[in-house]
């Protein structure tokens, strides 16, 4: 007889390492923007690819560079996307892959700069947006796969704050006869930046990311433990005055499945993001003044799990 629990949770450059037992880890590090001069934006930082799957163990983490700070008036630069990929794939005996990507945070705005004439404010950067993906399949012996995704925080703004970067987490996993399989996928979204303290305007912050996991397991006989989590990122704090940054949605709709005539545990949870705090003081000045900030609106969470027993 199958055994089946499920629970469902929901609250609103680059460097290889070798390593004992047939194991590799692969590291990438995406190149950072370059910071603007006055009324220059800064540019954009560097894109970070890593993909390992030469071993029974494998380990792939990217990092995304940061984006470029900008000069006086001018905007940040975005962070780089980052892609981290492991695959493994044995004839027999344990196997496992571990995949980690982050996204580059977005480089800051220039402040204000009257005296240059260079502008009347910019964005921040948005932060890299993050894809993890792990792959572990195994032809006798126990396997894992884990996936870990994280968007880059937003830059902080001059006009508004820059977006947190998006997060994508994705893993899956399948071995043969009795033995065990374990998953699991972690996303968090990028948190949005913050508005600069500037006494005279009204900067609200950035949103944040979005985020989303899927995760599969599977055996013959063996116990599978397949697990998905999501968090939205939160808003930015508005500057002096402004609005914060709303907290981002996140919705996760069967997003862990698993087969196997032995025991099946599947566990899935979604969690929006805070919204961002309103400036506390208005952008004017005496009795007369009409501008109010407000906090961001913080972000709706839903987790459904529908399960056939079959």
């Amino acid at each position: 007889m199958r055994k089946l629990v499920v629970s469902t949770a929901i609250t609103a450059l680059c460097s290889l390492s070798f390593l004992p037992a047939n194991a590799v880890t692969l590291n990438i590090y995406g190149i950072p923007g370059i910071d603007g001069g006055p009324g220059t934006d800064g540019s954009a930082g560097g894109s970070a690819t890593a993909a390992a799957g030469l071993d029974a163990s494998n380990t792939a983490n990217a990092y995304g560079g940061s984006g470029g700070n900008g000069g006086d008036g001018a905007a940040g630069g975005n962070g780089g996307q980052a892609t981290a990929v492991a695959a493994t794939s044995v004839v027999a005996g344990t196997a496992s892959s571990n995949s980690s990507a982050t996204g580059g945070n977005g480089g800051n705005a220039g402040f204000l700069d009257t005296a240059s004439s260079t502008g009347i404010g910019a964005t921040g950067g948005a932060g890299g947006n993050a894809i993890a993906t792990s792959t572990t399949i195994s032809g006798g012996g126990p396997v894992s796969a884990a996936s870990i995704a994280t968007g880059g925080a937003g830059g902080s703004g001059s006009s508004v704050g820059g977006a947190g970067g998006t997060a994508t987490a994705i893993s899956g996993a399948a071995a043969t006869g009795s033995n065990s399989v374990t998953v699991s996928s972690s996303a968090v979204g990028g948190n949005g930046g913050s508005g600069n303290f500037d006494f005279s305007s009204v900067i609200p912050g950035g949103n944040g990311g979005t985020a989303t996991a899927t995760a599969f397991g599977s055996s013959g006989s063996g116990t599978v433990q397949v697990s998905a989590g999501a968090t939205g990122g939160s808003g930015g704090a508005a500057g002096a005055a402004g609005d914060g940054g709303n907290g981002a949605d996140v919705t996760l709709k069967n997003a862990v499945s698993g087969s196997t005539t032995g025991a099946l545990y599947l566990n899935q949870s979604a969690t929006g993001g805070a919204g961002g705090s309103g400036g506390f003081w208005g952008a004017c000045y005496g009795p007369s003044c009409s501008i109010t900030s407000n906090g961001g609106v913080a972000g709706n969470a839903t987790s459904t799990l529908i399960v056939n027993n079959s």
